[in-house]
């Protein structure tokens, strides 16, 4: 948590006080129960220690950061940014995570992923 924190600190000037508590609270949403998954079924998946799971998901986003830096986002409101942001840590949050898991677990992984864009996990899927 200590590591993402200071990371969203980090983040370029273009995103403003409010982008990044919403960065932050994407990642609170989707990053515990997703490492969760992969913690419960590790015979499915990549080992590897979740710190390094963080740090290449810090990597793959900052990646995609330059747009920020650039004159594209000059000028942009909020609601434009917005939408950019939760595409990267989308894509960032299936290629870090996701791309850890065998086939098996990838299909819960899936499942996972939607219920948490739609909003929380059905009690169906906490109790699996």
């Amino acid at each position: 948590q200590t590591v993402v924190k200071t990371w969203i600190r980090s983040l370029p000037e273009a995103i403003n006080k409010s982008l990044r508590a919403f960065v932050e609270s994407m990642f609170v949403r989707f990053c515990p129960p997703l490492l969760q998954l992969l913690t419960n079924f590790k015979k499915h998946r990549i080992n590897i220690k979740d710190k390094n799971i963080i740090k290449g998901f810090i990597n793959i986003f900052d990646c995609h950061l330059q747009i920020f830096n650039d004159s594209w986002s000059k000028g942009k409101s909020e609601q434009e940014l917005k939408p950019v942001l939760e595409g990267i840590f989308l894509y960032a949050c299936i290629w870090s995570i996701g791309g850890l898991c065998d086939r098996d677990l990838g299909q819960k992984f899936n499942r996972v992923f939607y219920q948490l864009q739609d909003g929380s996990l059905s009690q169906k899927t906490r109790d699996e």
